[in-house]
């Protein structure tokens, strides 16, 4: 995993806010990073203690729908950028398959049919923050990003 502030960057500073970037394999364990580095910049823009829960899980499905078929040599390139008032996160997967179909394995009775996982995912996402959008790039590469203010 590297961290490091986006290339251009001094200090972290960049003319639109503060920035940090992570890169790291598309493992669900190394989501709590994710986290953990969302969570430290709602701090500093004196997020309360609900909105950085939501906040948190929010990365966490973002992380999820942009990594699904992910192949073993899936990265995630993870970047949180803030300004006064609002704090976007942006998730680049690459290498991910072309995702797959739900299988009752999937829902495991769990959810209706015809309502797959990365729905579910998608409606949590927009039920904690502003403003989002996930989509693919190519046929290997995903993007996602949130956006939640004060």
């Amino acid at each position: 995993m590297t961290a490091r502030p986006q290339p251009g960057a001094v200090g972290g500073q960049t003319e639109a806010g503060n920035c940090i970037e992570l890169r790291a394999p598309a493992r669900p364990e190394m989501w709590s990073l994710l986290r953990l580095v969302a969570s430290h910049a709602a701090s500093l823009l004196d997020f309360d203690f609900e909105q950085i829960s939501d906040l948190r899980l929010a990365v966490d499905e973002l992380a999820t729908v942009c990594s699904r078929g992910a192949l073993p040599a899936c990265e995630l390139q993870f970047l949180v950028q803030w300004d006064d008032e609002t704090l976007t996160v942006t998730c680049l997967a690459s290498a991910v398959g072309p995702g797959s179909e739900e299988t009752d394995e999937d829902r495991d009775g769990l959810l209706p049919p015809g309502f797959g996982p990365d729905e579910l995912s998608e409606r949590i996402i927009e039920a904690l923050v502003d403003s989002y959008e996930v989509s693919p790039l190519d046929g290997s590469t995903r993007r996602g990003w949130l956006k939640k203010s004060r």
